[in-house]
């Protein structure tokens, strides 16, 4: 899956193709390489620009809840000072 020319930026989730490739990153001249053949949730991205630069965005469970993630952290914290 790609997203092209969305806010000055393209995205490519994966290993793109030669021809996505060329599409989303035309002016690119290094080969684009895996991070692991078993991890999900990384890919390439361009912003303005720069050069295409790998990214890993992390799976975020269904049911988790940030509000509460941060407040026991919080409080985790002032404990420990």
């Amino acid at each position: 899956m790609a997203v092209r020319n969305q806010l000055n930026m393209r995205v490519n989730m994966g290993v793109p193709t030669p021809k996505i490739e060329k599409m989303v990153f035309p002016d690119n001249e290094k080969q684009l390489r895996p991070l692991s053949s078993s991890l999900k949730g990384w890919g390439f991205i361009k912003m303005r620009d720069s050069q295409v630069r790998s990214f890993f965005a992390p799976e975020v469970l269904k049911d988790f809840n940030l509000h509460e993630y941060m407040r026991e952290n919080i409080v985790s914290r002032e404990k420990s000072n």
